[in-house]
């Protein structure tokens, strides 16, 4: 059974869709029968948490069977949407050295400045840093 038909068996008959987090899961019983399906936000907890182990891939029902790649969509969204911690960790080394090299030439221009004037010290130049 593809994913839209369960969609649309769950609305036919109007099942109660029920979660179990221990096989992360969605499912629905309607009389004797039993299906189990994951659907976007199961798609989304099982992309997140396979990031999170740093694991080489997930497994998902249906996605042979996706509605119009709904749940495609949802993985990838699910990856886009968390940064890397290698791209946080470029983006606040970057930001560190920016703001150090600042400060620097900070230094550096006062310096220079001061001893074109003939009064350099370096207290001077700590004084401009702490500001």
């Amino acid at each position: 059974m593809n994913y839209k038909d369960i969609k649309g068996y769950i609305q036919r008959y109007g099942a109660a869709v029920m979660y179990n987090a221990t096989y992360v899961v969605q499912y629905c019983i309607v009389g004797s029968t039993w299906i189990g399906f994951d659907d976007v936000e199961v798609v989304k907890i099982k992309v997140s948490f396979a990031k999170e182990m740093k694991l080489l891939g997930y497994f998902v029902w249906q996605v042979p069977y996706d509605d119009n790649w709904e749940l495609s969509r949802a993985a990838q969204e699910e990856e886009n949407n968390r940064p890397s911690k290698r791209r946080l960790l470029v983006i606040i080394l970057t930001t560190t050295a920016s703001i150090v090299l600042l400060g620097l030439v900070v230094c550096y221009l006062t310096i220079r400045m001061h001893r074109s004037q003939g009064n350099f010290s370096f207290a001077t130049c700590n004084h401009h840093l702490e500001v």
